[in-house]
């Protein structure tokens, strides 16, 4: 069993050290990186996931039990970010990074690739409605954090940016027209279909390796016990939690609880950073722990992986 979880994860965090050995001896730039990553997110993952998601029974796409559970567990730990933040003295709006830090995770460089791997083509459907579910109570939770602060203008602003972010996800998009499909049974032509799968196939070792390639390993870590604490939040505790709420309340697929799980487990989405720089806050410690988290995923993972294996 141990093999098995290694030879399923292994090659995912090659790909990512790989990545940081390009980056680190030059072969790709920050500017490369940056257009790579862009290339991984927008043209590759996005096909990947309508692929797997159009040929999805219809009845499956309906789950609110499932949804319930995992958003439960989003809410419950940025409460838990207030009191994490007041420890690091940090007001409103560093408390609802904080939050994201330890509630959202790296689906689309990591947990895409990761989970299909892992569990076949049926985990694309709980992992986008994961997502999908995911990217609104994350956002909506960060707004209401921010609208606490003494700037109410970025509160109200934060809005129109939950709006935006999700008419803006490529990965979401893919998901409701994937979904579309399913639901209308509509087929696409060979030849497009053909293409959807090449790009699709590519997608997995080009977003690892983007991955790595953007972590900022130049980041001094000031803050060690504040850094590694979040860190082993996300990792540790996020699939802990998720774990007990689907083993307490029973009533899942098998698959979808594995699917839960392990995205639970992935580290900090490197889109915290961006909600970070947009809310003027947490800006730098953000990086840090996107960079952090990846590295301590190599542990979390594969035993998060070897529990679902085997528990579940």
């Amino acid at each position: 069993m141990i093999l098995d979880v290694l030879a399923i994860t292994l090659p995912f965090f090659i790909l990512i050290f790989l990545g940081i050995f390009f980056r680190f001896n030059g072969f790709i730039n920050a500017q490369s990186s940056k257009y790579l990553s862009k290339f991984a997110f927008y043209a590759l993952m996005p096909p990947l996931i309508f692929s797997k998601i159009s040929i999805a029974p219809a009845s499956e796409l309906w789950n609110p039990g499932f949804i319930i559970r995992f958003e439960a567990v989003t809410i419950l730990l940025f409460l838990f970010a207030y009191p994490v933040g007041s420890i690091f003295n940090q007001d409103w709006k560093g408390k609802g990074i904080i939050g994201l830090n330890m509630a959202y995770p790296n689906y689309g460089y990591i947990g895409v690739p990761l989970c299909l791997l892992a569990f076949g083509d049926k985990a694309a459907l709980p992992l986008a409605l994961i997502a999908f579910a995911d990217t609104i109570v994350l956002l909506m939770m960060t707004t209401f954090y921010t609208s606490l602060s003494n700037n109410n203008r970025v509160g109200i602003s934060a809005t129109k940016l939950i709006i935006t972010s999700l008419a803006g996800n490529p990965l979401l998009l893919a998901a409701v027209f994937g979904i579309i499909f399913s639901v209308f049974n509509i087929k696409l032509p060979f030849y497009i279909n053909s293409v959807i799968h090449m790009l699709a196939d590519a997608a997995p070792p080009i977003a690892l390796i983007a991955l790595g390639s953007s972590l900022s390993l130049g980041v001094l870590i000031s803050n060690k016990v504040e850094m590694v604490s979040i860190s082993m939040l996300k990792v540790f505790f996020h699939p802990i939690l998720v774990a007990l709420a689907f083993l307490l309340f029973p009533g899942q697929d098998p698959l979808w609880i594995k699917t839960a799980i392990l995205c639970a487990s992935l580290p900090v989405a490197a889109n915290v950073f961006m909600l970070a720089d947009f809310y003027e806050t947490y800006r730098e410690k953000s990086a840090t722990l996107i960079m952090l988290s990846t590295v301590i995923s190599a542990i979390s993972v594969p035993l998060a992986l070897y529990f679902t294996l085997v528990y579940v």
